[in-house]
């Protein structure tokens, strides 16, 4: 498998040709022994979702990019790592003109209620996570899987440089973000990656039908994030609240 690197504060990041997943290779390659930190893709042909989910992908034109945590550096519960990590891939789309770009509750960037981009992260037998983040960059309308998706070239943004503009950008972001909180208490990093997060998040003060699987469904205000990166859901009828970990979310516009 061909592959070209380059040198990146992050470590090397490594672009693949064909690959079933970018998850899947880093991981192999950590199981290996080796130490990659940074992989990516326009040729991904099995990629995963949530919940063993497939993603659908594009070749040529859909962005899939795996790196690694380390543990140590991630103290907080996982809950936080993929809130994180789509709060900055929302900043990062929007200043490249993605201007309406924003965060779906636990994973999703989407723009105008359309999937733009999600995250994975998975946790290694060694403790390290490899987080997974796929971005439709260059498709057009008739090559998105789903008609609830869109892609960065449909919201009139026009990438000539994946790395310079999306990859660096978002790795630099997620290690400054580490950096910056790893002084704090637990309960101060909690509150600061809180309050990060909820500036991008379209899903808080929306509707909210919340699926949990097995038949079961929680629906009301969506009315914040608590500590462990749990989404607070109102009931609308009795008030009272449900703290949502796990989850598929639909926005509901009120009648």
């Amino acid at each position: 498998m061909k592959m070209s690197h380059s040198s990146f504060p992050f470590g090397a990041v490594f672009e693949l040709g064909d690959v079933d997943s970018t998850n899947s290779y880093l991981a192999e390659l950590l199981d290996s022994g080796a130490d990659p930190r940074v992989v990516y893709s326009f040729r991904q042909r099995s990629g995963r979702g949530r919940n063993g989910r497939e993603w659908l992908t594009t070749l040529g034109e859909t962005l899939a990019i795996s790196f690694t945590i380390d543990r140590q550096e991630f103290l907080e519960p996982l809950t936080w790592c993929p809130l994180l990590v789509g709060a900055v891939l929302t900043r990062i789309v929007r200043e490249t003109g993605a201007n309406h770009a924003k965060l779906k509750w636990p994973n999703d960037v989407m723009v105008n209620d359309k999937k733009l981009a999600g995250i994975l992260v998975e946790v290694q037998p060694d403790g390290r996570l490899v987080v997974g983040v796929g971005l439709n960059v260059y498709s057009e309308d008739t090559d998105l899987p789903h008609s609830d998706a869109t892609s960065l070239l449909l919201q009139g943004v026009r990438i000539s440089d994946v790395r310079e503009e999306l990859i660096h950008p978002l790795l630099d972001e997620v290690l400054n973000i580490l950096r910056i909180y790893q002084d704090l208490s637990h309960t101060e990093r909690a509150r600061s990656w809180r309050d990060y997060v909820s500036t991008e998040m379209d899903t808080i003060g929306r509707t909210v039908m919340v699926d949990l699987g097995g038949g079961n469904k929680v629906s009301g205000e969506a009315i914040g994030l608590e500590m462990g990166g749990g989404l607070r859901v109102k009931d609308l009828t009795s008030g009272s609240e449900t703290v949502i970990h796990s989850g598929d979310v639909f926005h509901i516009e009120r009648s």
